[in-house]
């Protein structure tokens, strides 16, 4: 095997910390214009307002229920926004490729999750940017941004935008992402009735006397909570609440 240009240039030690920076660097040298112009100076790319109906957004997989009504919600608001629903056993391989092994475990996941997805050839990667939470606190699912853009570099894809979602003036922020507070309405009242379904579906499968009702049921509500979200209000909202906890209620047990 001959040794790559960078191989000759760094003393042919092909696992050295030199040789993945001029990777790197010969990466980045034959991106595309289009990504180049996502870059700015400071070399992080730049999510812009005119993305907004351009980019695909994707986000990991944490709880199915409520994720599945805050896409709806956020869909709501304009954004093309895609939570990825697969978790298979080689994405946490992936992940590990990418993050080290004595980082949180959700860390691994969720970033296993989008680098898998980039590399899965199901998305236009010049018009697709990723997003993680961003607590600011102590724990240190603040630092899961920093990881990710680490993980993209290491991967070949530096020219993704990495979007924080977080609600505070000192963390990262992007142009064309923003918290709105009837977004934040839509994600609350999407937390709310995601709580509620899981409850009620969980209290009354164990003892179900027709196997698979509860899972019918949930499906069905899980349906109807995103209607609920595109024809809001409060007077909706209620009668929802107790028309999901009277059909749960009438189940056989």
């Amino acid at each position: 095997m001959h040794p790559s240009e960078a191989e000759k240039q760094y003393g042919g030690h092909p696992n050295s910390a030199a040789l993945t920076e001029a990777a790197i660097n010969e990466r980045q040298k034959q991106m595309p214009s289009e990504h180049v112009k996502k870059v700015q100076i400071n070399g992080v790319p730049v999510f812009e307002k005119k993305d907004k109906k351009e980019y695909t957004i994707l986000a990991p997989q944490m709880i199915p229920t409520h994720f599945a009504l805050f896409q709806k919600a956020f869909e709501l608001h304009g954004y093309r926004f895609k939570i990825l629903k697969t978790l298979a056993p080689g994405m946490v391989e992936e992940g590990l490729r990418y993050v080290n092994n004595d980082a949180c475990y959700p860390a691994v996941i969720t970033i296993g999750q989008l680098v898998s997805a980039l590399k899965s050839g199901k998305y236009d990667l010049q018009r697709t940017a990723v997003l993680l939470t961003q607590t600011g606190g102590g724990c240190r699912a603040t630092n899961y941004i920093a990881l990710l853009k680490k993980a993209l570099i290491n991967a070949g894809y530096s020219y993704i935008p990495v979007i924080s979602m977080n609600y505070s003036k000192d963390l990262e922020k992007q142009p064309g992402f923003k918290i709105t507070l009837p977004l934040v309405k839509k994600l609350i009242v999407s937390a709310c009735l995601g709580d509620l379904l899981l409850r009620l579906r969980f209290a009354v499968r164990p003892y179900e006397g027709n196997k698979g009702i509860a899972d019918a049921f949930y499906q069905k509500w899980l349906a109807r909570c995103s209607i609920l979200l595109e024809r809001f209000s409060m007077k909706r909202y209620k009668s929802t609440i107790s028309q999901m906890i009277r059909d749960f209620a009438q189940i056989a047990v």
